[in-house]
């Protein structure tokens, strides 16, 4: 379930840095540095808005707030769908960002609830085992968001020869769509899988308590200094 809803939240991200190019280019026919203006815009509201996902996520929990984060994300990426002026994109695209802040902030909190589990269950921290897979599965989203966009803009007709004000009407559609609709989809996919996880609320607080006191087992145990060489531990005779 966690490396579904990894996998999701990096395909959200993926798409929208894949689509803004040709969006700016075709649909709203901007420079560069508008372009550069509005991802900027994005980058920034999501990263100032992880102070505030910080306290939510500590009163709410990483599950449900992360249902927040991603339903009211589709709900600020809809006027990417009909936006024709670069304010209206801009707007969408700042909400986008302090929306999305839950999201992005979500999936390491995930993983850690995930090894605590784990380390309860089995004894064992297998952090490092995780991590790798999570590193295998993050090369995932971006391949995959870069095949779906240039399969739809090949299908709509889009020639990289030709002027953005020449290209076919299908290809702003197909950007259009591929902006909002698909990372609706994804996230739509990523909110089922958040009500499908397990470890929230009194469960994972005794999860997470019963880790805390394996870990100062462990680190006691540690700590304990070893036999002095030539010595053994003394047995009562009867």
């Amino acid at each position: 379930i966690v490396l579904g809803i990894n996998f999701t939240t990096r395909f959200v991200l993926a798409v929208i840095l894949a689509i803004m190019p040709f969006y700016a280019d075709i649909v709203l026919q901007i420079t560069e540095e508008q372009l550069s203006t509005l991802l900027g815009l994005l980058l920034t509201a999501s990263g100032l808005s992880l102070v505030v996902w910080q306290a939510i996520i500590k009163r709410w929990g990483t599950r449900r707030s992360m249902i927040v984060s991603m339903a009211i994300s589709a709900v600020c990426a809809t006027p990417l769908l009909f936006a024709k002026s670069v304010i209206a994109v801009g707007a969408a695209l700042g909400l986008l960002g302090i929306a999305i802040g839950g999201t992005v902030l979500g999936p390491d909190l995930l993983f850690a609830e995930v090894v605590d589990d784990d380390y309860v269950r089995t004894g064992l921290r297998r952090e490092g085992m995780y991590r790798g897979i999570l590193g295998f599965i993050f090369r995932f989203p971006p391949a995959v968001a870069g095949l779906i966009l240039g399969e739809g803009l090949a299908l709509a007709g889009y020639d990289s020869d030709l002027a953005a004000g020449t290209q076919p009407e299908a290809v702003a559609g197909v950007i259009r769509a591929f902006s909002t609709i698909l990372p609706t989809i994804a996230i739509a996919v990523g909110i089922a899988l958040l009500v499908a996880y397990p470890l929230y609320g009194e469960r994972l607080d005794a999860i997470q308590r019963r880790a805390m006191v394996m870990r100062r087992q462990a680190t006691s145990r540690a700590n304990r200094p070893a036999p002095a060489a030539g010595t053994s531990e003394s047995v009562p005779s009867d």
